[in-house]
């Protein structure tokens, strides 16, 4: 092999080495506290997407694989899918927010009004309050080559009873 040959294999040995590297090496990500801004911008986003019946909007907010008021992932975003078809333009306001922060988790608790925006009519389907905890939690990008931390939504909690109908 000539010299420009082996400067090239040994760049690109070099090169998928760090790649390697940066792959596997342990990453200490800090993750900041939780504000009562950033929950107040994740509620307006969850709202926004409720508008637009935006299931993956909705869905981004939520830690993954959690459980909410007791019903699977899965199930929450079958149960909505139908919903969205069978409802017109969706309203999701909120009031009376208390925030406590914290570096590991968070809480806020508020009083959520769900209802269908009909002209002359107001059609309220969920007004009561409710309880999300919030972690930080890894979640996978590029394809699950890297992981970042972001805080998500892990519990919802409600003192009504919810029933979720469908598969």
């Amino acid at each position: 092999m000539r010299q420009t040959s082996w400067i090239a294999t040994a760049a690109a040995l070099i090169l998928a080495l760090y790649l390697v590297y940066l792959m596997t090496a342990p990453k200490r990500q800090t993750i900041r506290p939780l504000t009562e801004m950033q929950v107040t911008a994740m509620l307006k986003q969850g709202d926004e997407a409720l508008h637009r019946k935006d299931l993956n909007g909705i869905f981004n907010l939520l830690a993954p694989h959690v459980k909410i008021l007791g019903v699977s992932q899965d199930r929450l975003r079958a149960t909505l899918a139908r919903d969205f078809q069978e409802t017109g333009p969706l309203i999701a306001t909120w009031k009376n927010l208390q925030f406590y922060g914290g570096q590991t988790s968070a809480t806020a608790t508020f009083t959520l009004m769900v209802g269908e925006d009909i002209p002359g009519m107001e059609a309220r389907y969920f007004n009561y309050p409710i309880t999300i905890i919030l972690k930080p939690v890894k979640i996978p990008t590029y394809f699950g080559l890297f992981h970042t931390t972001q805080w998500r939504i892990t519990n919802v909690q409600t003192n009504v009873p919810v029933d979720f109908e469908g598969p």
